[in-house]
């Protein structure tokens, strides 16, 4: 499995495991929670979606931590976890610069 970040439109930041063999898509990570007071670091992890055993191994590998913060959205709850991977983290500043940027040149062509 290898790890993707994105963003939502909302630049909360998606995260989704895909299949080292093919890149297929195998799981989804993250539930957008758009009232959620994230850091630009955290998600709402969607424990629900992922198996137990799955979610301790996420953790083992040292990419996630686990904040002990949880967020309530409609009858769902949803720990928050926080990207530790250094490179993902990268990913992530990136991608929101990026995104500035494009906001920025939009709002000039107007």
């Amino acid at each position: 499995m290898t790890i993707a970040v994105q963003l939502y439109t909302d630049m909360h930041v998606a995260v989704h495991l895909h299949a080292a063999d093919d890149g297929l898509r195998y799981a989804s990570l993250s539930t957008n929670i758009r009232h959620a007071p994230l850091a630009d670091d955290e998600f709402a992890f969607s424990s629900g979606l992922v198996p137990q055993d799955m979610c301790q191994a996420l953790l083992h590998t040292g990419a996630f931590a686990d904040t002990g913060r949880v967020i309530r959205s409609g009858y769902a709850t949803f720990p928050i976890w926080r990207i530790a991977d250094e490179q993902l983290i990268g990913q992530v500043v990136a991608m929101r610069v990026d995104a500035a940027a494009a906001t920025k040149r939009r709002r000039k062509s107007h």
